[in-house]
């Protein structure tokens, strides 16, 4: 969240080196990892990278038959490829957590419903999109996640724009500009800046 991503990613490979040493490459710490580089590698803006991240978690748990750890993982697997501009895939991916999640995995429910949103919006589903954005909202917003609060604001405010909302776009960046403050993600507080600067395009 400070940027030192070159840091970041040598302790992630130490994780990794350590948890084949121990013998646990297909369990619970391989999954952990797996996780953390995707969001070393989402903040680092490499979508492609998270992706080869992620994938390798969701795949070993499909493999295993696990469900409630998949359905985080496909969704944030829909998040990187949302961000490489893989629409229809990414939101084969975010079904695939929305029918695979808990109704109380309140991180799933959001990301499946961001990245969903977004694809919609892009559809011309102006109504639908608009809901599914506003829904992850509101149940980010109860919990002390401030990071993830912010992302679902981010992603409001790209799917208003993307239907024409424009008008709504800047107290919603705000917001997630805040959030992002008071968590100390310096990252994404200057990405969503920068947005605020230069308006996504559609």
């Amino acid at each position: 969240m400070l940027g030192h991503f070159d840091a970041a990613r040598e302790l992630i490979e130490r994780v990794r080196t350590m948890t084949e040493d121990l013998g646990l490459a297909r369990g619970l710490p391989f999954i952990l990892r797996a996780e953390h580089g995707w969001i070393v590698e989402t903040l680092a803006g490499d979508p492609d990278a998270a992706e080869r991240e992620i994938r390798v978690a969701y795949e070993a748990l499909e493999q295993m038959g696990e469900k409630g750890l998949l359905s985080t993982q496909a969704a944030r697997l829909a998040q990187s490829l949302y961000a490489q501009q893989r629409y229809v895939e990414a939101e084969d991916y975010a079904k695939i957590s929305e029918q695979a999640g808990a109704s109380d995995d309140i991180v799933t429910q959001v990301l499946w419903r961001q990245v969903r949103a977004k694809a919609l919006a892009r559809r011309g589903q102006v109504e639908t999109a608009e809901k599914l954005a506003r829904d992850a909202v509101a149940l980010a917003e109860p919990t002390d996640a401030l990071d993830m609060r912010a992302d679902g604001l981010v992603d409001l405010a790209e799917v208003l724009h993307l239907i024409g909302r424009t008008d709504e776009t800047t107290g919603v960046l705000e917001g997630a500009v805040r959030l992002y403050e008071q968590k100390g993600d310096v990252v994404s507080a200057a990405r969503a800046r920068s947005v605020l600067a230069n308006p996504v395009q559609t």
